[in-house]
């Protein structure tokens, strides 16, 4: 779908919709921290005392502003999200869809993104990948199905032995505002 028409943003007839394409740090001890990072193999807890945890003292482990952050005028809720079936194979392919609601009474653009995260692929994988968006435009109160076609293609990685292929193997789907 595409977003509003310049005239639109001029008038203020669409309230403004821009996404981080990065995670901004709570402090410098963060560093690295991007929404894709590999797993660091230790639970991340700051509630309970759990000998070796990965977290930190002072500061909570999240990014003050995950990537695909923004601001609006309004807010979007998400919800209904469902697989058309839970097991596909190579060449099929199956349907992920969520309802997205303008909860305010503004017109706004929402990003919508799809994240997958591959749980036993042969070499170490992301914790969450970025797999696919979509722009939608909705009035207030106003609410839409977005779907999104996840095929094999999509699910392809480096492999240790320099292919570029999907493996077959368990996922999680994820589709939202943002990375977190």
């Amino acid at each position: 779908m595409a977003g509003p028409a310049l005239t639109d943003l001029i008038l203020g007839n669409v309230a403004p919709s821009g996404k981080l394409p990065i995670s901004f740090l709570r402090t410098e001890g963060q560093i690295p921290l991007y929404y894709n990072k590999k797993n660091g193999g230790r639970p991340n807890n700051t509630h309970d005392y759990i000998p070796f945890t990965s977290s930190y003292i002072d500061v909570d482990t999240t990014p003050l502003f995950p990537y695909g952050f923004g601001l609006s005028y309004t807010t979007f809720s998400y919800s209904n999200f469902k697989l058309s079936r839970t097991t596909f194979g190579f060449g099929e392919s199956i349907l992920a869809t969520a309802t997205v609601k303008n909860e305010g009474s503004v017109k706004a653009d929402e990003t919508v993104f799809l994240f997958i995260r591959d749980l036993v692929g042969s070499y170490t994988r992301p914790v969450k990948e970025l797999k696919d968006f979509d722009k939608v435009t909705l009035a207030g109160g106003q609410s839409t199905t977005v779907s999104f076609t996840i095929n094999s293609d999509m699910l392809r990685f480096w492999t240790r032995d320099k292919e570029f292929k999907a493996e077959p193997g368990k996922f999680n789907v994820w589709i939202g505002k943002n990375s977190e």
